[in-house]
């Protein structure tokens, strides 16, 4: 799905830091780029690089510096939107990367909406719904756990067991059809416990995947607990134990 506005946003945390990142995404993202970035020398063009490359320079608005800056070039479908992306690597101060966003703006980009990169990388096909959803679960992670979960679904662990039961009834349901239009081909027939022996499979892996939802939400988001009890019983020795560290 090919979208038309190019976008950019602050990459990284807001707050003080060594590196903060802006990044363009769009059919403009390498001229936008190329109309606040000044090389060192003052004479090579974003648009002359290969992509995967990253450049020394200057970010400018107008005749003002800005900042001294990396600035990394990924050209479409090889990146993570599959759009053209620029990230200009700067200072992490709060007030620079405001003000290189601000240029970035001033000169055609719009501002991305939360989301929106992985969004249009769900909608230029590049990840499935479910490492999009991995994406955002990896970013909201409150925990180690939660962090390993989203992990195995950003690497396309759900989306391999579901293809699995797909490609299942897919080659089923052709080879039902292939030898129902065709009898006079010499293709195996469907034995009729053999097809419900396929079925049920599918139908298990399905249930079991449903079965790890509350699971892998409890892991997500946590559970409230409450330990409750009289006065010096062992509360705080055992929520000492379940959590791994000495609390109040």
């Amino acid at each position: 799905m090919k979208q038309t506005e190019t976008i950019a946003a602050i990459a990284t945390a807001l707050s003080d830091s060594g590196i903060g990142i802006v990044r363009i995404s769009g059919e403009e993202a390498i001229e936008i780029g190329n109309r606040v970035y000044k090389s060192k020398n003052g004479c090579h063009n974003l648009k002359d690089y290969g992509s995967h490359t990253i450049h020394y320079g200057f970010v400018m608005d107008g005749e003002e510096i800005l900042d001294e800056v990396m600035v990394a070039v990924m050209k479409a479908p090889n990146s993570y939107t599959r759009e053209d992306t620029v990230e200009i690597n700067c200072h992490g101060g709060v007030l620079i990367v405001q003000k290189i966003l601000g240029a970035v703006v001033r000169q055609g980009a719009r501002l991305a909406e939360p989301g929106e990169f992985t969004k249009r990388a769900f909608l230029n096909g590049r990840i499935d719904l479910a490492k999009a959803e991995a994406v955002m679960d990896m970013i909201g992670a409150k925990g180690r756990q939660a962090a390993r979960t989203a992990l195995a679904g950003r690497d396309g662990a759900i989306h391999k067991a579901i293809d699995s039961v797909k490609d299942s009834l897919v080659f089923t349901a052709a080879h039902l059809s292939a030898w129902a239009d065709y009898p006079e081909e010499d293709i195996t027939q469907v034995e009729e416990m053999e097809l419900t022996a396929r079925l049920k499979k599918a139908e298990a892996a399905l249930e079991r995947l449903l079965s790890q939802y509350d699971a892998g939400k409890a892991i997500r988001e946590g559970l409230n607990t409450v330990i409750a009890g009289r006065p010096n019983v062992g509360k705080s020795t055992l929520i000492n134990q379940i959590s791994g560290r000495k609390g109040a």
